[in-house]
């Protein structure tokens, strides 16, 4: 679904099967998947909308992440990077 809309999964984390705090749909356990996607505009409707339909699927967040913090992430990488560079130098 998600590269069907010309996305890409770029993490996944699964933290497995977890009970639930109330039942969903008599469901009282569920598996529990993360994952950070990036998706076209476009997209997020046509992946919500399909997470709607999926009766699999009991509950779903779709989240934008925020500039700032992409940024922030960004620059976290680079200077990681440069310490990783500083140190073979050395």
């Amino acid at each position: 679904m998600i590269k069907d809309n010309n996305g890409v999964i770029k993490n996944q984390d699964v933290w497995g099967k977890k009970k639930l705090a109330y039942p969903i749909d008599k469901q009282e356990f569920a598996v529990y998947v993360a994952f950070e996607l990036d998706l076209p505009g476009a997209a997020v409707a046509k992946i919500s909308n399909g997470l709607n339909i999926n009766k699999e699927i009991l509950r779903y967040l779709l989240v934008k992440e925020d500039e700032r913090i992409k940024a922030a992430r960004a620059e976290a990488g680079s200077e990681t990077k440069e310490e990783v560079s500083e140190t073979d130098e050395q």
